[in-house]
């Protein structure tokens, strides 16, 4: 009864300082353990606050680790906040050094429904431009060609070739052999898996 009443109050004393702490180097990490592990009834209130931070902490130094915890151990309703705060301005957060490992980490481990809004805001040829000759933004790119659907690859391929045609630099030529390996892969599975089903017996 005494031990949880004493973390009841440290966590009371912790959401008091949560703005501070979610941007504090060691803070920050208190805060992902808190919301790691500690019961639920207690850390509502904590959640609330991170949640209301969001906008900031993506784009923050020490914050984005915080949003990729809530990502990773999140519910379901968790993880669509973090993906509608994101799916506002894709392009510009995958650009940037600390935002960009936010939406990394939405490509490897969100639902495919999470990976589509994401890809949809920067398919289109500008952004891919952008994208593929920023040093963050290349790797969010790399993510996009690991995990893109057949029909997005498509439009993906065509459009990496024509920016290769202009910039030659090694790192645009391997996003186009990896986009070409991973275009070949899939059509492969699904060839596969068509010819399995056409000839399984019929039950």
């Amino acid at each position: 009864m005494k031990e949880s009443l004493a973390l009841k109050m440290g966590i009371l004393k912790i959401q008091e300082e949560a703005p501070f702490l979610c941007m504090n180097k060691f803070g920050s990490r208190v805060i992902q353990k808190v919301l790691t592990f500690a019961p639920e009834e207690f850390i509502r209130d904590l959640k609330s606050s991170v949640y209301e931070m969001l906008p900031k902490l993506i784009d923050h130094q020490y914050g984005n680790y915080i949003v990729q915890n809530l990502f990773e151990f999140g519910s379901s309703s968790v993880r669509k906040l973090v993906v509608d705060c994101c799916s506002t301005n894709v392009l510009e957060m995958s650009l940037s050094k600390y935002a960009s490992n936010v939406v990394q980490w939405i490509l490897k481990a969100g639902s495919v429904e999470d990976k589509i809004v994401i890809i949809k805001e920067v398919s289109g040829k500008k952004e891919l431009d952008l994208l593929t000759k920023n040093q963050y933004g290349n790797y969010v790119v790399q993510l996009i060609i690991e995990n893109a659907e057949v029909c997005f690859l498509r439009e993906i391929h065509d459009k990496i070739i024509t920016i290769v045609e202009v910039d030659n630099s090694l790192c645009v030529g391997k996003l186009r052999m990896m986009v070409e390996d991973k275009f070949s892969q899939k059509n492969i599975v699904r060839l596969a898996k068509r010819f399995v089903k056409e000839k399984s017996p019929a039950s």
